[in-house]
């Protein structure tokens, strides 16, 4: 996401995301975000202005095995969220339309 795009978020989302930063380095924009209820709500409110993506990240634990590439919403311990991206001519774009 970029800055304009933040910037221009309602308050409530930019203080809420700024909880959650990822590193300069990563495509990422938020991660870390505790799978709860409260924050399925605002990421679901953030989609609705901003194309995102959401990765569901966490260990196997007893009852739960976890594929090797990912994992479940029910059985995920954080969310990482990153934005859509198209691919076209050769190169990605951020996804402009919803």
């Amino acid at each position: 996401m970029d800055k304009l795009t933040k910037f221009c978020l309602p308050l409530d989302m930019q203080k809420w995301l700024n909880q959650y930063p990822a590193p300069d380095c990563e495509v990422a924009f938020a991660k870390g975000i505790p799978n709860t209820e409260a924050n399925h709500q605002m990421i679901n409110q953030l989609a609705a202005i901003v194309p995102l993506r959401r990765r569901y990240r966490g260990n196997s634990r007893p009852g739960y095995r976890r594929p090797i590439a990912f994992v479940h919403r029910f059985a995920a311990d954080t969310i990482a969220l990153y934005p859509k991206l198209q691919f076209n001519n050769n190169q990605y774009h951020w996804d402009k339309a919803s």
